[in-house]
């Protein structure tokens, strides 16, 4: 046997067994049917003079190409160590059911671009790191939240691009406060140091891409959302939602709108980072003279000199004279625009009820008014001076006083302004 070299070949891969199974077929060995028999299965192709076994098919990455990160062994360590919500999905590539999932997984990364990050991990080849995240079972989809310990949370809806990015806008860290008329003088008096970012929306939740901004810029700005407040939206000229503006005077209902009409995240960081870094954007104060009505002043807590608001509140009561002097008055107020200060104007036979409580008696006057303390100072101009308006060096000093604390005579306001 030994010198029958086909026999001897055949000794050395499949012993004596195989010898004999050759001699009773008669012939050359048929490699196919031995391997068969020897170790199950078919001949993993095998062939006469030799052996080369097939190669499995290869198969085209489902994710190249795109904003999903693919993740590995070597590149997991920044989902380890990441600071946003991570949706992860873990497929094999050689299975169908992975497949049907690559057009819209690769949606969900280019619309949830900059926002959440969206990675994916072939378990086929990183087989191992699936095991590690406990995950036997494919295609599967889990949500991270920021948290480094999170073990994530397997998403069970509809395998749709908006179902996944509403799933995980849910978990979302958001900085953004409800903003309407009633609380607005406090938003802006707040954190004075940081400019302020209002939304005018009709949506019930707040948009993913807005909690991010909010996350990201929150050291620097302030973010407020105004659902549905056709009163605010009218006082910053808003005409349509969404709406999106950082706030130059608060006071005035001033600010700089940012371009809707077509939202690329980048522009959108550029524009918010102007006025997060750049204290030289502030736009000039303008002088200005508020009527002070009860319809302006309704709400005793964020009306024009309401309860919350920290200016001091300048009250000009003016008896006739009409717009001369508002205009007489005019360059008073633009020498203190940039003080905190809200200079108003009552004609008292209008407000008759404003006049008597600051106690005028119906005589023309102004008036310094502390809201936040409900206290006030008051110069009369008698009615035996014949003029209508205050003397302005009159009204200076005791301006200058109110700013500098000085010794002025404050009494308590009974009631409500």
């Amino acid at each position: 046997m030994l010198g029958d070299a086909d026999k001897r070949r055949t000794y050395d891969q499949f012993g004596e067994e195989g010898v004999k199974e050759q001699e009773q077929r008669g012939g050359g060995p048929n490699m196919d049917d031995m391997f068969s028999q020897f170790f199950g299965g078919g001949g993993g192709g095998f062939r006469h003079g030799g052996h080369h076994q097939q190669r499995e098919p290869v198969h085209e990455p489902l994710f190249e190409n795109s904003d999903v990160q693919t993740l590995n062994l070597g590149s997991v360590f920044q989902f380890y160590r990441r600071k946003e919500i991570w949706v992860v999905l873990f497929y094999d590539v050689s299975k169908q059911d992975s497949k049907k999932l690559k057009d819209e997984y690769r949606l969900l990364a280019e619309k949830m671009f900059g926002i959440i990050k969206v990675g994916a991990i072939d378990c086929k080849e990183e087989e191992e790191l699936c095991e590690e995240f406990s995950v036997f079972d494919y295609p599967q989809i889990k949500i991270f939240t920021e948290n480094a310990n999170d073990d994530g949370e397997v998403f069970k809806g509809k395998k749709e691009w908006k179902s996944i990015s509403n799933a995980a806008a849910v978990k979302m860290q958001s900085f953004v406060r409800v903003v309407n008329n009633d609380n607005y003088d406090k938003f802006i008096e707040e954190q004075p140091e940081k400019r302020k970012v209002l939304l005018f929306t009709d949506r019930k939740s707040t948009a993913p891409l807005f909690k991010s901004l909010s996350k990201t810029y929150k050291d620097k700005l302030v973010f407020g959302e105004v659902k549905k407040d056709p009163e605010l939206q009218k006082k910053f000229g808003v005409t349509a939602t969404p709406a999106l503006m950082v706030v130059t005077d608060g006071l005035i209902h001033q600010g700089e709108t940012y371009n809707m009409t077509d939202i690329k995240i980048d522009q959108l960081k550029k524009f918010l980072s102007i006025h997060a870094y750049n204290k030289k954007t502030t736009q000039v104060k303008k002088a200005e003279l508020v009527k002070l009505t009860s319809t302006n002043n309704k709400s005793p807590t964020s009306g024009v000199c309401g309860a919350k608001t920290s200016n001091l509140c300048v009250i000009l009561f003016i008896n006739a004279g009409g717009q001369g002097i508002l205009d007489f008055y005019m360059p008073f107020v633009e020498e203190f625009k940039n003080d905190p200060i809200t200079f108003t104007y009552v004609y008292s036979n209008k407000e008759p009820k404003l006049n008597m409580q600051f106690g005028l008696g119906g005589n023309a006057g102004a008036v310094i008014y502390k809201p936040k303390r409900s206290k006030y100072t008051k110069v009369v101009q008698p009615v035996s001076t014949k003029k209508p308006y205050i003397e302005l060096e009159s009204l200076r000093s005791m301006v200058d006083g109110a700013l500098n604390g000085g010794g002025a005579q404050w009494e308590k306001l009974e009631g409500a302004l």
